[in-house]
């Protein structure tokens, strides 16, 4: 939560745009121009096309549920707020689908998942 700077929705979607950028190989600069690259979903297509489109989906439905969030964060969050409670529920629970479905891609690759500290 960025506390003074009512930024907290802006972070959750610049956090999930740079996966989706990781993930397409694309990024939009500021004055608009494209760069692109191989992407991981390439990578990931050519092992388990079934695979990537999930994570295609499921990355393009975090990012939606983040740009549907309202602001301020704080009281989105609030406990008399069940719409905006909600909202927040519907892209962790969002996140977290992602979150498997990228631990499925290390699997596939015999990566291993540093355990959080």
């Amino acid at each position: 939560h960025s506390w003074f700077s009512d930024n907290t929705h802006r972070d959750r979607i610049q956090d999930i745009q740079g996966v989706k950028n990781v993930w397409t190989g694309t990024y939009t600069r500021v004055d608009g121009s494209k760069v692109t690259g191989v992407g991981v979903s390439e990578v990931v297509r050519q092992v388990d096309a079934e695979l990537a489109g999930k994570l295609d989906a499921s990355i393009a439905e975090s990012l939606r549920l983040a740009n549907a969030l309202e602001v301020p964060f704080d009281r989105e969050i609030a406990l008399t707020n069940t719409e905006g409670r909600a909202r927040v529920l519907a892209l962790v629970e969002a996140l977290r689908v992602q979150e498997k479905q990228l631990q499925e891609v290390f699997r596939l690759f015999a990566l291993s998942i540093p355990a959080p500290e």
